[in-house]
């Protein structure tokens, strides 16, 4: 995702749901590559009220993309966010290209052991939205399509 349309687009994206949340929602934010960043730090949901927003919002956008995809601890952080939210409705939304290629990993073989490890895990039955972006032949729609079937969500592509 380190081409800068994408994720350029990807932070739009982002940042046109925090500024859609009313007060009731609570949310986390987690950005990968061969690392990890997540906002609030703390792993604890946030509260969307203004200034959590406002803060939400300016970490999304001074983010910015790195080298490799090692989605498997941004998908488990993003399930410990859900898992500790008092909402009654969780839903984690993944957006990507779908690609899971971790430095030092087979990407197959990375992929496959995301998907067993992220769905065992989501004992609480969190739904996972999984929304492609990017253009035809550069994303992995087979390996986003299998991430929200197994985890009862929905399968979304943003073309650009």
């Amino acid at each position: 995702m380190n081409e800068s349309s994408k994720f350029k687009r990807l932070q739009q994206e982002v940042v046109k749901n925090i500024t859609s949340f009313s007060e009731k929602v609570q949310f986390g934010i987690t950005f990968f590559d061969a690392g990890l960043s997540k906002f609030p730090p703390s792993g604890r949901p946030a509260e969307a009220n203004p200034a959590m927003k406002a803060a939400g919002m300016s970490f999304v956008m001074s983010t910015v993309p790195g080298h490799g995809t090692c989605c498997k601890p941004a998908l488990l952080a993003s399930l410990n966010y859900a898992n500790q939210s008092s909402s009654k409705r969780r839903l984690i939304i993944y957006l990507s290209d779908g690609f899971t290629t971790c430095p030092g990993q087979d990407a197959t073989a990375y992929g496959a052991a995301t998907l067993v490890e992220t769905t065992a895990r989501n004992t609480t039955r969190v739904h996972i939205n999984a929304i492609c972006i990017g253009p035809a032949g550069q994303v992995d729609e087979d390996w986003m399509r299998k991430l929200s079937a197994q985890n009862n969500g929905a399968y979304a592509r943003i073309v650009q």
